[in-house]
């Protein structure tokens, strides 16, 4: 090593040589204490000599990710081929950085890779790039019959796009296929084949399908220091071809359970897994996406889908929500819950119940005051549903209330001071109402 070239004090480099280290590699692998005792330095020289060693072992400078989103090729977006989806997602996976798609198993993160496929291969005035995806299988064979299917569907899937676009172009021609049985033949693909087509513009997509398979299967758990070097080295090539040749990256992701007691905030509140691969592993991405499989279904004139919901983990420009979708025969597609045909907001439903025919008759005002507060009642109930979920649910104030009257009538003490308070009774006399109405 030269140490000349370094841009370093000339006395840091006498002191380097005075102390016979050759290499960058011994510098690296001695301690601070141990070269300010070899090199008679002070600790700020030490630091400096480090820090120059370092920046030489660097081939790019890092990038923040603010600097990434404001960089305006870095503003385009890959189009996931759902109008819904992608106001989630504001446009799209973004074309720099590493994004993850995480789920159990039958979720649909296969699908949705299928989908992000043919969607990479509209002009970009439609949310595609003018360009194929590589698809690297590490597990499964790839779905061909679905791709298929996908691809002689796209007229009713992308209504935006002309009907003579979709026709001109050949999807399947576009699609490069891999298979990785191993951690090596996958950074052989990483380094060479996929650099090629990169190169000469024939992808602008990089799915690899799934990232856990092959690090879970080579490692035991004792081994996690290798496995996590041999992590790193696998994200910074995804992050070097994606910075690179300004190519979006979705790597599929296994998950784990989260056991009871757990503090693991890497999955969604809503679910008992979190994505595989530890903290290592999410600390190289820069989105985190999941894609849930709900206990409920829903129809769509001859189909029917069981609900799925792909939900934000994380990204520096997202917000932490989620969209529920269909995976349906022309692909995934979200839909709206108050536009869907046979559904009914849960808004409506209280509004609906919490309006009922108007008496002519003069109300007596302690039955008007009455009627006031169950319906802040009815208001509260429909706070507290809300806040803890997004399913359609239907109930009856009115009811709920009159069964809580009734519990009111035989409880006393405290039990019967927090009904009250609950139903918004608080301050009201009831032998003051007709009789009918008392409690």
């Amino acid at each position: 090593m030269n140490w000349d070239q370094l841009e370093l004090n000339p006395r840091i480099i006498v002191a380097v040589k005075r102390a016979k280290l050759k290499s960058i590699s011994e510098v690296l692998c001695v301690s601070g204490s141990d070269l300010q005792r070899l090199t008679g330095l002070s600790h700020s020289d030490v630091q400096h000599l480090l820090t120059a060693v370092s920046t030489t072992c660097r081939r790019h400078p890092p990038t923040p990710v603010i600097l990434l989103l404001h960089n305006q090729e870095s503003n385009l977006k890959l189009s996931l081929g759902c109008r819904i989806l992608d106001q989630l997602l504001r446009g799209g996976l973004p074309v720099v950085g590493v994004t993850e798609l995480s789920g159990e198993s039958g979720a649909g993160k296969t699908q949705l890779a299928l989908q992000l496929c043919l969607s990479v291969q509209y002009p970009t005035q439609y949310g595609g790039l003018n360009s194929g995806a590589v698809y690297v299988c590490t597990e499964d064979l790839f779905p061909i019959r679905r791709l298929q299917q996908l691809i002689q569907e796209q007229t009713n899937l992308r209504t935006d796009v002309p009907t003579d676009i979709i026709h001109s172009l050949r999807f399947s021609d576009s699609i490069y296929i891999e298979h990785a049985a191993d951690l090596e033949s996958l950074q052989v693909c990483l380094s060479r084949r996929i650099p090629l087509l990169l190169a000469r513009g024939l992808v602008r997509l990089l799915i690899v399908d799934s990232v856990a398979a092959l690090f879970r299967s080579e490692f035991q758990a004792s081994d996690w220091l290798e496995r996590n070097k041999q992590m790193l080295a696998f994200s910074s090539a995804l992050h070097h071809l994606s910075r690179e040749f300004t190519t979006p990256v979705l790597c599929i992701n296994q998950v784990s359970d989260v056991f009871s007691g757990s503090d693991d905030t890497l999955g969604p509140r809503s679910s008992t897994v979190a994505p595989a691969l530890g903290l290592a592993w999410a600390n190289q991405l820069m989105v985190r996406l999941m894609f849930l499989r709900l206990q409920r279904t829903v129809a769509r004139g001859d189909q029917t889908s069981a609900v799925r919901r792909l939900e934000v983990m994380f990204a520096p420009h997202l917000a932490r929500e989620g969209q529920d979708a269909g995976i349906w025969r022309e692909g995934v597609q979200a839909y709206d819950i108050e536009t869907m045909p046979g559904s009914i907001p849960l808004s409506l439903l209280l509004l609906l119940f919490l309006l009922g025919p108007v008496s002519s008759e003069t109300v007596n005002p302690m039955v008007q005051d009455l009627i006031s507060r169950n319906a802040d009642f009815a208001t509260q109930l429909y706070r507290a549903v809300a806040s803890r979920t997004d399913d359609n649910v239907l109930l009856s104030p009115f009811t709920i209330s009159v069964g809580l009257l009734a519990l009111l009538s035989a409880s006393n003490g405290a039990t019967r001071d927090q009904l009250v308070q609950g139903l918004t009774m608080t301050g009201l006399d009831p032998q003051a109402l007709p009789g009918k109405s008392r409690m």
